[in-house]
């Protein structure tokens, strides 16, 4: 193809073949372009160029096309670099190339790669609703302003990944953003060209430069170039020429006619800053200059047809590229060999296939150094460092002395002081030397050493071992205490232990125990369930907490925790339950009974003394929280656990909020004064950083002396299995037994022994807290009108590998009201240990997450159960709103029968998916669909999980005998526990009459002569069947013909099978 210029004798030659990598044959006319390579962006697929920009740092062209992928091309030859996937099926809007990043805006996302195609982040919001474009200002780098076919402005910030402010427009859009020094500017589908504030987005004047919609605009120095479209003959059409505007006076200059009807202009200020180019859709390129408008160069683009949907020219100016409809790349330039930019980074590429020089295979003595051989693991360079020498080491600032700091001068929040080192060689320098110190000393010798950690079995993570009969675990091996444990799997682990440490405090258990209601997805009541069964089972066993974590998962604070801790440690898992359980219970027992005698329990109040730093306004506020976390000193000052928890309490604040005064965003600066203190102080301890756990590692050296582990330690005493096993008749046989019928017995150990007061600890026994105007005075020593606190409970985190924090895991110790001793809860282990062992901390493998502080006349633990005050379950439970006179209860101490059907998930496990029962009469009065907490369902007689749980607690309230088959794993999975003398299940008393176990199916065919297959039946007719056999149960037991039915029975089945 062919253009000409007037006023230049020099045509514009292009190769025909437009898919050469290099057109050689160009001849380029002065301040003229010419194509040099035609490319398409996918070989196999041809999609529109959507969007296209040149990398302002690199080498590179990025081109972006309507299904989301975004494609790299380097140098002028376009050879392709990286291709990447932003966003399937979603059209790629813009494209902008920060240092690090590459930013792919589409209609309701912006995505973040990295040059490689290594995706770092995408960010959605409910602002994003039809965008258009993307600017980054050169004042502010890691912000990004986002606009489109929507009446806001989105100014995002890169660092912290998040919308740091809407702006809000007049306009009906903002289709195009620009800048230069001194005004931002935006486009609207109103041909309006609006300046904003480079800071604050607002808006300062408006320029209307079109009837229609504006096309394109570009800003260079003080000049400013349009082209749009006008309505003509109720139509929008291009408009033929090119307004201009002057910046310094913000009006127009004459307008410049053109031959075509422009959708892009653009500066080209390469030796003149009046030199543009437009173009329009058709391929029609014009160069021309503003300051002499006769001397144009058209140039025609060989798109064969199709438009041109992209343009972006290069920030050295030599060179312009387009996209079209077919996916095809043309770039253009005015030099044969050009750049994109002046001083490019080096492009990163992947290392050349190394080849090694050939080798005559009949050659009997070639030279070793052809050969290329990797360097041996076992062997090290004369260069290497001795590894003493490459410990990282961080040392830690003299502190500043008093004299400074009582001269010091606080302007808002810098203070100034006088230079100590002003006469000094250093005064031009703002560090001091380092000085020989103890505390260097103290951290080089709480560096980990390479010797074995000795833990105590009781705090390694449980390995259940199966029992003989290889289906469960044997847990009466790992629990021969009263007291029952949860299952703590690394999913729950944060909340089975907080649950288990919140149940052995009476009151707060009382508290949930007491609570009732029929809202959905309520967590207080699965605690209410879970709590219930920790009380009612009699045996030592160990309790699933599933349904509580699948209601709290299911929860917008739960989701919002489940998503955090996915990929962080243990102690910031525990911090953020922590937060997001208290916020959920403060939701949910706001304004009830409950919640007011939580809240009495838990919730310590301050009165915050604000000041605000912009009006210097004062006003107080009020302050309560169900726990406190810890504030850990900045600084390496020794201090004890007490005082440490008075720094807490009277700790100062600084925080952003509205300032009631002047109404704008301002600082505060806040005192906290303690107003009242709880029943139950609980404390988060959980150190996640660096520097917390750096002042673990000091004062546990500090102020902890290594155990004496002796024989007195009655968790170490290994005791020799008794030889009479099950069979032993003496009471106090002091031998181990395979069962849990004789309870646990300690052997009296009077050598050895070491006593509390013998090692001290960091964590003390009790504190006593005292109150004066506000500032709280904690002490281990009892005070005159002093508060008194004893730990009770207390939540530690075990590592059992220093490298792996995958390792780590999480136990709770409970004080015992029936003696000394206190007991370990580790997953299905419960362990009794001495005071001594429960206090004690290790800077390696175990720390505090979670202490529970009780005043003297708080009650505790479960041998006060006879105190607890549970709710009565109503009849109302099995009413709905539109069935409350249809549904006929069965009276208290009657029989119901009761069959469940399972469904199995994708995942393999196994859930409750129906449950029906009916009376003694055979009439149904419960028939429930099981659905997932939060979900919709169609069925009409769909009810939660916890609906059919307090409908069966109420049947089990009213001393009603449940009947029915395989019932007992029902509850089991239901998590709640039937006295024995009210539960009748088929399969066991038929097993005692046929020593096996059969299904309904084959007792049916037996004693009724029906078929029933349990899949394809109605549950209702199976609970009917279970009642049916119940009842000839009873009958061939008063009858005795037990025996005749065994022979026939046998028979029967023996013929089925044969």
């Amino acid at each position: 193809m062919y253009g000409s210029s007037p006023g230049h004798s020099e045509d514009v030659l292009i190769s025909a073949d437009g898919l050469t990598a290099m057109n050689n044959e160009a001849r380029i006319p002065e301040g003229g372009f010419a194509l040099l390579s035609t490319t398409p962006q996918s070989a196999t697929l041809a999609h529109f160029i959507s969007a296209l920009t040149f990398d302002p740092y690199q080498e590179l062209l990025w081109t972006g096309n309507n299904m989301g992928r975004v494609v790299s091309f380097y140098g002028a030859q376009l050879d392709k670099y990286t291709a990447f996937l932003s966003a399937a099926n979603s059209n790629i809007r813009s494209l902008l190339a920060s240092e690090t990043v590459i930013f792919s805006l589409t209609s309701k996302r912006l995505k973040a790669n990295r040059r490689e195609g290594i995706s770092l982040f995408t960010h959605t919001s409910d602002h994003m609703i039809d965008l258009t474009c993307m600017h980054r200002l050169s004042d502010a780098p890691h912000k990004l302003l986002l606009g489109g076919n929507q009446q806001q402005i989105i100014q995002f910030d890169v660092e912290t990944q998040k919308e740091i402010r809407i702006v809000s427009v007049k306009q009906k859009n903002c289709l195009a953003l620009r800048s230069n020094q001194k005004f931002l500017f935006s486009s609207d589908s109103e041909g309006n060209i609006t300046l904003r504030h480079l800071t604050t987005v607002d808006a300062i004047h408006a320029l209307q430069a079109h009837q229609g919609s504006v096309a394109d605009f570009d800003v260079c120095g003080n000049k400013l170039i349009t082209c749009g479209y006008s309505p003509r003959l109720g139509k929008m059409a291009g408009d033929r020429f090119i307004m201009i505007y002057d910046l310094r006076t913000l009006r127009s200059l004459p307008p410049i006619p053109l031959p075509l009807s422009p959708s892009y202009c653009r500066f080209l200020p390469s030796y003149s800053d009046g030199r543009i180019m437009v173009c329009s859709q058709n391929g029609e390129l014009i160069i021309m200059d503003l300051n002499e408008q006769s001397s144009q160069m058209p140039i025609q683009l060989d798109t064969n047809g199709f438009a041109i949907t992209s343009l972006d020219v290069s920030t050295s100016k030599q060179c312009i590229s387009f996209g079209d409809q077919t996916g095809l790349i043309h770039l253009f330039s005015d030099r044969m060999e050009p750049i994109f930019n002046e001083n490019s980074w080096g492009t990163d590429f992947p290392d050349p296939v190394a080849f090694h020089p050939p080798v005559n295979i009949e050659d009997p003595e070639p030279s070793y150094g052809v050969f290329p051989l990797p360097f041996p693991m076992d062997d090290h360079y004369a260069s290497d460092w001795p590894e003493q020498l490459c410990i990282r080491r961080f040392r830690q600032p003299d502190p500043i002395s008093e004299k400074v700091i009582d001269s010091m001068r606080m302007v808002q929040f810098v203070g100034y002081a006088h230079n100590p080192r002003a006469g000094t060689p250093l005064r031009g320098f703002n560090v001091c030397p380092y000085k020989s110190s103890a505390h260097d000393k103290c951290f080089s010798s709480a560096m980990k050493s390479d010797e074995l950690l000795d833990i105590p079995k009781f705090y390694l993570r449980t390995e259940g071992r199966l029992t003989f009969k290889a289906e469960e675990i044997d847990f009466k091996r790992y629990n021969r205490t009263e007291f029952n444990a949860l299952e703590n799997t690394v999913e729950t682990s944060p909340a089975c232990m907080l649950l288990l440490a919140m149940y052995h405090l009476m009151n707060v258990r009382t508290v949930f125990l007491s609570h009732f209601c029929y809202l959905e997805g309520c967590i207080s009541c699965e605690m209410n369930l879970l709590f219930r069964l920790l009380t009612d089972r009699p045996v030592s066993s160990v309790i699933s907490a599933k349904n509580f974590m699948k209601t709290f998962r299911s929860i917008d604070d739960g989701k919002k925790w489940a998503n955090a801790v996915a990929n962080a440690g243990l102690a910031e898992a525990v911090h953020l339950f922590m937060k997001a359980f208290s916020k959920v219970l403060d939701k949910e027992l706001s304004e009830t009974t409950a919640g007011v005698a939580l809240r009495k329990e838990l919730e310590i109040s301050f009165t915050l003394n604000n000041h605000c730093i912009r009006c210097s306004e004062h006003y107080q506020s009020a302050l309560s929280q169900l726990y406190i976390s810890l504030a850990y000193p900045s600084n390496n000052e020794k201090i004890g656990f007490c005082k440490l928890l008075e720094k807490t309490l009277n700790c100062p604040e600084q925080n952003e909020a509205i300032c009631q005064k002047c109404g704008k965003l301002a600082r505060f600066a806040s005192t906290r004064r303690v107003r009242l203190l709880p029943n139950i102080l609980a404390l988060d301890m959980t150190a996640s950083t660096e520097s917390e756990q750096a002042f673990w590692i000091s004062h546990i050296q500090a102020f902890e002396s290594r155990t004496v582990m002796t024989s007195s330690s009655v968790t170490e005493q290994k005791l020799k299995p008794c030889r009479y096993g099950a069979e032993c008749k003496n009471p106090n046989c002091r031998y181990l037994h395979n069962d849990d019928s004789k309870p646990e017995t300690v052997a009296p150990i009077t050598g050895g022994t070491t006593s509390y007061s013998e090692c001290p600890h960091y964590l003390p026994n009790s504190v006593h807290i005292k109150i004066t105007d506000g500032i709280c005075t904690v002490s281990e020593n009892k005070m005159e009108s002093s508060t008194s606190f004893h730990l009770s409970a207390a939540i530690f985190i075990i590592n059992q590998n220093e490298e792996k924090e995958t390792e780590e895991h999480l136990v709770t110790a409970i004080k015992s009201k029936q003696d000394s001793c206190w007991i370990l809860f580790n997953n299905w282990s419960v362990t009794r240990i001495s005071e001594n062992e429960a206090l004690h901390l290790h800077a390696s493998w175990k720390l505090p997450a979670v202490l529970y502080y009780v005043q003297d006349r708080e009650n505790s633990g479960k041998e006060a159960a006879k105190d607890e005050n549970r709710a009565i379950i109503p009849r109302s439970v099995f009413w709905n709103d539109l069935e409350s006179n249809k549904v006929k209860i069965p009276e208290r101490g009657s029989e119901v029968a009761i069959y469940a059907k399972y469904a199995i998930s994708e995942t393999g496990e196994k859930s409750v998916s129906e449950v029906s029962a009916v009376d003694e009469n055979g009439s149904c009065f419960m028939n429930s669909v099981i659905k997932e907490p939060g979900a919709k369902s169609d069925v009409d007689n769909s009810q939660t999980l916890k609906r059919v749980s307090l409908k069966l607690l109420y049947l089990i309230q009213e001393k009603m005998t449940i009947i029915g088959h395989k019932i007992e794993h029902l509850f089991e999975m239901l998590n709640i526990h039937v006295p024995e003398e009210q539960v009748k299940d088929i399969v066991s008393l038929y097993r005692s009459l046929f020593k096996r176990s059969l299904s309904l199916n084959a007792l049916a065919q037996h004693f009724f002569g029906e078929s029933m297959e349990e899949d394809e039946t109605d549950p209702i007719d199976l609970a009917r069947l279970s009642l049916r056999l119940h009842t000839k149960f009873n009958e061939l037991k008063e009858a005795d013909e037990a025996d005749i039915s065994i022979t026939a029975l046998t028979q029967s089945t023996e013929t089925n099978f044969s």
